[in-house]
């Protein structure tokens, strides 16, 4: 299996204020670390790294996929398992925001709309 080499730049895809925030915070710490960086609503532009916060991708053009969620309220009619309606599978790496979401996750791994192809990540809010 041939490994393609990804370069150190972030797409970080947004569709309202929040998710921007959200990246915001994010693309500022990926800078400190020498990454490009640069946000985009249009969810269907071609990246080498993509950080999505909306699972309603038609296409995902990022050589590495990357989904979080957008709020801590985000699907809290359908916990714990919020895949059901909002499916991670089509994204390489998941990140969950804090053990509450790990909880979840837990819950809902059964679930093959909760896995991404490579993993899901602890990383806190």
């Amino acid at each position: 299996m041939k490994l393609e080499k990804i370069r150190k730049n972030i797409t970080f895809y947004h569709t309202d204020i929040h998710e921007y925030q959200l990246c915001k915070y994010i693309s500022d710490e990926a800078k400190s670390k020498n990454y490009k960086t640069q946000f985009t609503s249009n969810l269907n532009q071609k990246s080498e790294i993509g950080f999505y916060c909306q699972d309603k991708v038609e296409n995902i053009n990022a050589k590495l996929s990357i989904i979080s969620i957008h709020g801590m309220d985000q699907g809290k009619v359908a916990w714990p398992n919020i895949w059901k309606k909002e499916s991670w599978k089509n994204f390489d790496i998941g990140i969950l925001p804090g053990n509450n979401w790990k909880n979840n996750w837990l819950e809902s791994c059964w679930d093959p709309n909760s896995r991404t192809k490579k993993g899901i990540y602890l990383t806190g809010w």
